[in-house]
């Protein structure tokens, strides 16, 4: 389950954002909030926020997205409780707090609002709350028997690195890619880049096979923490990685067996 939380100012605008969704929007729950509009809900929250003059960032904004293959056949009533569960692991269910459900999207996910300030204006600690946040919904995730981000991140990272090794070890066997260069071409025609490096005297002393989505994308999720994807020591996989079969050794030789086949067939059509 991946969840967004973040403290922030709060503001009419969100309230409505969220009981929008394109025509979409279903609300599941409130506690301590009588209003139907943005303005009212934000107004109800200010009340209780002058409790605690001192907080800038009084609000917490939730998104909560389970997956798809354990939603859907979930109810209002199994939203309700997934929300419920998340805002006691906060301590934040006693607390004014709006949650609604999106549904314009592929997969249904739940926004939440709910007041940082309590009713004896104190404000929860919001210190790292983004992590605070996945490490609950990974608790919750746990309680209820699902994969939690960190089982989906491995799973992803296997399917990655299988679709690498296959790709590369179709590619090395094409009879067609008789150098390098080639062996470049045809990766990338398949979604797959392959950066080599080498050394100031000119040896190559390693290499990684990097998808060319994976290239686009300036960071990425990892237990919970991000990434800086610029960095390509973070991007794709080490060929050591894919096997002890696909060191730049063995692709050289690879390539050269490459380069005698082709020349044996051009040699037989020549005859």
């Amino acid at each position: 389950m991946i969840v967004k939380v973040r403290s922030v100012r709060g503001s009419a605008k969100s309230i409505d954002y969220i009981q929008n969704d394109k025509g979409f929007s279903m609300e599941i729950d409130r506690n301590g909030l009588f209003g139907e509009t943005g303005i009212e809900i934000h107004k109800e929250f200010r009340e209780v926020q002058k409790l605690n003059e001192r907080c800038k960032n009084n609000t917490i904004n939730m998104v909560i997205s389970p997956p798809k293959e354990y939603t859907k056949d979930f109810k209002q009533e199994d939203w309700q409780k997934l929300g419920t569960d998340y805002l006691q692991k906060f301590k934040l269910d006693e607390n004014q707090f709006i949650s609604c459900l999106h549904q314009s999207r592929n997969n249904d996910h739940l926004h939440i609002i709910a007041n940082r300030i309590d009713y004896n204006g104190k404000a929860i600690d919001a210190n790292y709350i983004g992590l605070q946040g996945q490490k609950l919904a990974n608790e919750i995730s746990k309680d209820r028997g699902w994969k939690t981000a960190k089982d989906f991140s491995k799973e992803q990272l296997k399917q990655g690195k299988d679709e690498a090794k296959s790709v590369l070890k179709s590619e090395l066997m094409n009879s067609k890619n008789t150098s390098i260069d080639k062996l470049k071409e045809s990766l990338k025609e398949k979604g797959f880049e392959l950066n080599i490096h080498s050394n100031k005297q000119g040896k190559e002393v390693g290499a990684r096979l990097i998808s060319t989505k994976e290239l686009n994308q300036k960071e990425i999720k990892s237990d919970s923490k991000l990434i800086n994807q610029n960095n390509e020591k973070n991007k794709g996989f080490k060929l050591s990685e894919l096997g002890k079969e696909f060191r730049m050794e063995t692709i050289h030789k690879q390539l050269e067996q490459n380069k005698e086949l082709e020349k044996s067939r051009d040699y037989g059509k020549s005859r």
